[in-house]
């Protein structure tokens, strides 16, 4: 009868144990499961970031080679850029999408607007008169 006894003592606090382990588990899974994910999405925006870092680093020197190619028009000089820019991402598994479509326009436009011309000052600002009948004096040489 008094190894009964002992054996149920052995075997609650051998329960009371597991459940204390199962309890401590199931806190710790409840708190790492959540920082895991956590981490995977920061780990994919990272990703994204350093894609676009790298694509935007290689972008100004695309541009640059399209305004070489004189007898084209913006719009062709722009799909040579998303033409050439699609190829370095496709090389370096970069994921492609439209973002980099505006960011060219973003740039087109902000080299428009540094390095206008008295002609694009009429388009730009809407003062052609102004330009035309001297009014307006600038430091702008006509190109």
């Amino acid at each position: 009868m008094q190894f009964t006894i002992y054996r149920e003592k052995i075997m609650f606090s051998t329960v009371r144990e597991i459940v204390v382990i199962i309890g401590a588990a199931v806190g710790l899974l409840g708190t790492a499961i959540p920082l895991v994910v956590n981490l995977i999405r920061k780990s994919r925006q990272w990703a994204r970031e350093r894609d676009w870092n790298q694509l935007m680093n290689v972008l100004p020197e695309l541009i640059i080679d399209a305004e070489q190619f004189v007898n084209y028009t913006g719009i062709e000089k722009k799909e040579y850029v998303k033409s050439r820019l699609l190829v370095y991402a496709l090389k370096n598994k970069i994921v492609f999408d439209d973002r980099y479509d505006a960011k060219i326009d973003e740039i087109v436009r902000l080299t428009k607007l540094v390095n206008r011309r008295n002609k694009d000052l009429a388009k730009l600002d809407g003062i052609q008169n102004y330009v035309e009948g001297g009014l307006v004096s600038n430091n702008y040489s006509e190109n």
